[in-house]
């Protein structure tokens, strides 16, 4: 049987919903949430004895990528909880300050504890957003940081932010099959959420206030690689979506 639908076709386009979206998006968004929490599992499997166990900030190494990308999706998520209760403001977060307090904090955990913390925060997550979305889905006017519909929030730290940074860390790492493993896997994810059919494979801009917020969050983040050809690889896969006309 298949589900109600949350919106109507026109309200589905007024707040970026997939045009060909019939099923409940708290639903689609909480699977993907919890397929990326298997997805961190899986790369940490096929990574961790070849990982370096030292790290210094501006060289992760697995721990600090687990710990950073729990840190903010249980950020979203407690964000979430308050926005259910009412907020109507909530204080605004020095990112880098933010980020360098998570590293900082948790230069001694064990890898085993950091991914045991992911696994339970993104399910957390996933049940805070099941919880508030089907109310709230459609809203842009709630105090989260961006101009974006609820339901597009939460992926952000639920998806799209942990996706990217995975695939940073095996192409960075040299494990260019799982790499590639990863675009194929995570592909059919972001065309689900992608406001166009015809849109790039994997459309992180659709996840930003503007090109300009995410052409920014991608130059912070790109890798410092020397061999050309893995440099470029990164570039066509993980911008493309920034590219007019690109495949």
């Amino acid at each position: 049987m298949s589900q109600t639908p949350i919106f109507s076709s026109q309200e589905r386009s007024r707040v970026g919903l997939p045009r060909w979206q019939e099923t409940n998006i708290r639903e689609k968004v909480s699977d993907a949430i919890i397929a990326t929490r298997d997805t961190v599992a899986q790369v940490v499997d096929k990574m961790w004895a070849s990982d370096p166990p030292t790290s210094h900030f501006e060289d992760w190494n697995l721990r600090d990528l687990l710990c950073h990308v729990s840190s903010w999706a249980e950020f979203c998520r407690d964000r979430l909880r308050t926005i259910e209760a009412g907020a109507t403001k909530v204080s605004s977060v020095d990112v880098a300050a933010f980020n360098r307090a998570v590293y900082q904090s948790n230069r001694k955990t064990p890898l085993s504890v950091a991914l045991s913390d992911n696994a339970r925060t993104f399910a957390d997550l996933a049940a805070a957003g099941r919880a508030i979305l089907s109310r709230l889905a459609a809203r842009r006017d709630l105090p989260t940081g961006f101009d974006l519909p609820l339901w597009r929030y939460v992926l952000i730290d639920g998806f799209a932010h942990p996706t990217q940074h995975l695939m940073f860390h095996c192409l960075k790492r040299g494990h260019l099959p799982l790499f590639f493993s990863l675009e194929r896997q995570c592909r059919s994810r972001f065309q689900w959420f992608a406001p166009d059919s015809r849109s790039a494979a994997l459309g992180f801009r659709d996840y930003f206030p503007s090109n300009a917020d995410c052409t920014l969050f991608f130059e912070n983040l790109r890798p410092d690689i020397r061999n050309e050809a893995q440099r470029d690889v990164w570039e066509r896969t993980l911008l493309a979506s920034l590219r007019e006309g690109s495949a």
